[in-house]
């Protein structure tokens, strides 16, 4: 298992990204910019892209977001952190 993080844990950050990956199909993001906190589970198939999410601090919706979608084209695990945040995001927020 793998951890890579940026902008790490230690107090008085304001932010955290952390990536967990545990296989190259696999893989857990969990965000923290200021009050937000979000966990974000990536599994991909050969034709499949699964992600489920929680945002941790919205109390008018306690439950897990789940989207499946067609695996887009040059989808990858294997990219930066960055890159990689950026392609979860954009995923998921047009499904939302």
């Amino acid at each position: 298992m793998e951890d890579n993080s940026t902008g790490g844990p230690p107090s008085g950050r304001s932010h955290v990204v952390k990536f967990t990956r545990h296989s190259e199909h696999a893989l857990a993001m969990e965000v923290g910019l200021g009050e937000y906190r979000e966990v974000f589970f990536v599994l991909v198939g050969e034709r499949s892209v699964a992600i489920s999410s929680f945002d941790e601090t919205d109390p008018t919706h306690p439950e897990p977001a789940v989207f499946v979608f067609p695996k887009p084209y040059q989808w990858s695990l294997d990219l930066d952190d960055d890159e990689l945040m950026v392609q979860i995001w954009q995923a998921t927020g047009v499904q939302r």
